[in-house]
C-alpha cells in the first residue's frame, strides 16, 4: 500500500472496527477475500451512493477521476468496466457496498477485478 503505508512502517489492525463504525472513504481496510491465503490491503475508495460515470478508460466518482495515493488515475478495461457497471444502479453505487483499491493503478487485486464489497468481509481497519 506504499506510499500510503510505507515498508517497515507499523500499521495496527482495529479488528471488528466495523461493528461498531460505518465505513468511511479513505478507511484502509483488510478484506477477507475468498481464494486467498492471506486478507488483501485495501483503500475504501467508493462507497455506496457515490456518482459513478466511466470516461473512457478512467472511473468519475463524484465527477472526479478516480486516483491512487500519488494522484495517478486507475485505468479500467472493457471487462472491468463492465464488473463496475453490474454495482451501479441510477448511476450511483447501490447502497451498503464499496469499492476497493490497491495503489497500482494498472494491475491490482481489487474491486476492478472483484466488484463491490460488503462490510461483512471486512476484518478491522488499519490505523497508521
Amino acid at each position: 500500500m506504499e506510499p500510503l503505508i510505507q515498508d517497515g512502517q507499523e500499521a495496527i489492525l482495529l479488528e471488528n472496527y466495523y461493528q461498531r463504525n460505518e465505513v468511511q472513504r479513505g478507511d484502509i481496510v483488510a478484506y477477507d477475500y475468498k481464494g486467498n491465503k492471506n486478507p488483501l490491503i485495501k483503500k475504501v475508495e467508493v462507497v455506496g451512493g457515490d456518482t459513478l460515470e466511466f470516461k473512457v478508460d478512467k472511473l468519475l466518482v463524484n465527477n472526479e477521476i478516480l486516483s491512487n495515493g500519488q494522484k495517478e488515475p486507475y485505468i479500467f478495461s472493457e471487462k472491468q468496466k463492465k464488473m463496475i457497471g453490474l454495482y451501479i444502479k441510477k448511476e450511483k453505487l447501490v447502497d451498503n457496498s464499496y469499492l476497493l483499491f490497491g495503489e497500482n493503478i494498472y494491475n491490482s487485486l481489487d474491486s476492478r477485478r472483484f466488484g463491490a464489497v460488503s462490510v461483512e468481509g471486512f476484518l478491522g481497519k488499519f490505523d497508521y
